[in-house]
């Protein structure tokens, strides 16, 4: 199960948040919101979300989008944002978002 918003979205939040943590100066940066995304734990493992991933970052791109936000639920054990780590998302905890996570696009 997975769900992202492939339309630009910006706020001055936004543009704050991706000055503080890409040093990004420009304002009203298009970016990407993926929604949930569960990979049931028998099916884990098989490469599911990394490609869930990668077709939601490709959508995303095709609609102009240059970043990527998500908001985690991470159990404690880190597993989840080590796997987000590893596919180049940082974390960008703000009050609003909670655990937060964003990485920048690129075309494929």
């Amino acid at each position: 199960r997975c769900g992202f918003r492939a339309r630009p979205a910006s706020s001055p939040g936004m543009d704050d948040l991706l000055s503080s943590v890409f040093g990004e100066t420009r304002t009203e940066v298009p970016v990407g919101v993926f929604v949930y995304v569960t990979v049931e734990e028998e099916l884990r493992g098989r490469g599911i979300g990394d490609e869930l991933l990668r077709q939601a970052a490709s959508d995303l791109v095709d609609a102009g989008c240059q970043y990527m936000l998500l908001v985690h639920d991470d159990d404690g054990s880190g597993k989840l944002v080590d796997f987000y780590k590893m596919r180049g998302f940082v974390e960008a905890e703000t009050e609003d978002l909670g655990k937060a996570m964003i990485a920048r696009l690129r075309k494929a």
